[in-house]
């Protein structure tokens, strides 16, 4: 607790400007003092209290002071926070800095978030230090390495906003199975111009690669259906945007609605069916109608992943969602085969800053007769606490809690791509590069994507290394400005 400072502590509190609680949890590590605490909305994470120095009439107005303060902010939400300032003993300096801070849902447990948040300041989710000694050692030479972070399984429904439209911190964590209600993004006022909503499905085949995407951006509607023939290298593509979002339709949550876009050039239909996903386009040269399947007991990776209380993304990617159907291009009918094809969602509902950068790579097949389906992430969850990693075999998840370290060659996209970690060793060898570009001003995306085949190995839950051969899949770096 807070009253287990020293007096150089005190002092170098003082310098600092912070009055800790006697309900603080102390953490010091690596030169830096933290404090986890609980406060009243109304109240400042890093403010100084009333202090009666030790005067009678000092002591009866803070009593009094107190005691009506507390009659006042009595049902109000509270919030907790992590609040960080230099050790008496490191050579750091500086006034106490709020690293951290959110609002409590009204039944939430304060000591249980509290102590979720002291796991994550004794794991180093809050070193300033961490990323720029990686940075440094990295430009000197040295290798940079993955970053452990901890995350919380999230095993029962939960809305992703609360009612004012912040994130609702109980939502932070990954899923297994679809659980996240984001009707709440999208909707009223809150977060106008942020709000980004999406369904993007891939389908791999033995002769083709496919992607569909139906989004809702606020202020513009991008929709698009790409083939790629994997014989001749030919890539169609037929693409839409419409100003704001009429020309689409999203469930606010997954699989609680048809989706739908609606254009000259696009027609895109996604409707959930009896044992999987329908898949329906239409543009100039292509057509597709194909069924992901879901099996019984198939599991998909979700993820909250926090910037801010107004900044947040949810996102579920299922991978190795068998496929069947047919594809059409200049009339020409090509079977998506069974046993041989595969699909790939990726779920999007948040809020999200204006300019990101982000690393996306999925795969899915077989190996060693077991279905196989990779996916991992970068770049846009660093330093959140969240990653969007994670290995799928015959439909069981294993959740991997990693920054993992991203290595291509940006001036030779076609070079293999490598991610790795202490529990991922992959490498993209890529057979096609697709590469795009988009800019209406308010709207800008620059995109190389390569999709290829994935190989290496993979530790899943058990600790058992589960190797990865010859699985069709993608990597991307996608910038963009929206």
């Amino acid at each position: 607790m807070a009253g287990d400072r020293t007096a150089a502590d005190q002092a170098h509190i003082d310098l600092a400007g912070f009055t800790p609680g006697d309900q603080d949890v102390r953490v010091e590590r690596a030169g830096w003092v933290y404090y986890v605490r609980v406060v009243k909305q109304t109240e400042s994470l890093s403010g100084r209290g009333l202090d009666p120095n030790g005067s009678l009439i000092g002591i009866v107005v803070l009593v009094v002071v107190e005691f009506l303060h507390a009659r006042i902010r009595r049902g109000m939400p509270q919030k907790v926070g992590v609040v960080r300032l230099p050790a008496a003993s490191s050579w750091h300096t500086g006034r106490a800095r709020v690293l951290h801070r959110e609002t409590l849902a009204a039944g939430v447990d304060p000591d249980s978030r509290v102590a979720d948040l002291v796991a994550d300041v004794r794991a180093g989710s809050y070193d300033p230090d961490r990323r720029l000694r990686q940075t440094h050692d990295h430009a000197v030479g040295g290798p940079v390495q993955p970053i452990v972070v901890r995350e919380r399984e999230i095993s029962e429904p939960v809305r992703l906003t609360l009612p004012d439209g912040r994130l609702n911190r109980e939502a932070v964590g990954w899923t297994r199975t679809p659980l996240i209600d984001t009707d709440g993004v999208g909707r009223g006022r809150r977060g106008r111009g942020r709000n980004k909503r999406w369904e993007y499905w891939a389908v791999t085949t033995p002769t083709h690669v496919a992607a569909l995407v139906v989004s809702d951006l606020d202020y513009a509607a991008v929709h698009g259906i790409w083939l790629l023939d994997r014989g001749t290298g030919e890539a169609i593509a037929h693409d839409a945007i419409g100003v704001l979002g009429g020309s689409a339709t999203l469930p606010g949550t997954l699989g609680a609605g048809p989706t739908r876009a609606r254009t000259r050039q696009v027609e895109i239909d996604i409707d959930e069916v009896a044992g999987g996903t329908r898949l329906r386009a239409r543009g100039k040269r292509v057509e597709l109608d194909v069924v992901a399947h879901r099996p019984e007991g198939h599991e998909s990776l979700g993820v909250v992943v926090p910037w801010t209380d107004r900044l947040f993304q949810y996102t579920v990617k299922d991978v190795a969602r068998p496929a069947t159907g047919t594809i059409r291009v200049d009339g020409a009918e090509a079977v998506v085969p069974a046993g041989e094809s595969w699909a790939t969602l990726d779920h999007g509902r948040g809020r999200w800053p204006y300019a990101v950068r982000w690393n996306w790579g999925a795969g899915s097949g077989r190996t060693d007769g077991r279905v196989v389906g990779i996916q991992v992430g970068g770049q846009w969850t660093d330093g959140t606490g969240s990653v969007e990693n994670s290995l799928l075999v015959d439909g069981h998840l294993t959740k991997i809690s990693e920054e993992l370290v991203w290595d291509y060659d940006q001036d030779d996209w076609m070079a293999p791509w490598r991610v790795t970690g202490e529990s991922v060793d992959l490498t993209l060898t890529p057979f096609h590069l697709k590469r795009s570009v988009t800019d209406v001003k308010v709207f800008a995306s620059r995109t190389h994507q390569c999709f290829g085949h994935w190989s290496g190995r993979v530790r899943d839950d058990t600790g058992t290394w589960v190797r990865v051969a010859d699985v069709v899949g993608w990597a991307e770096d996608v910038r963009n400005r929206w």
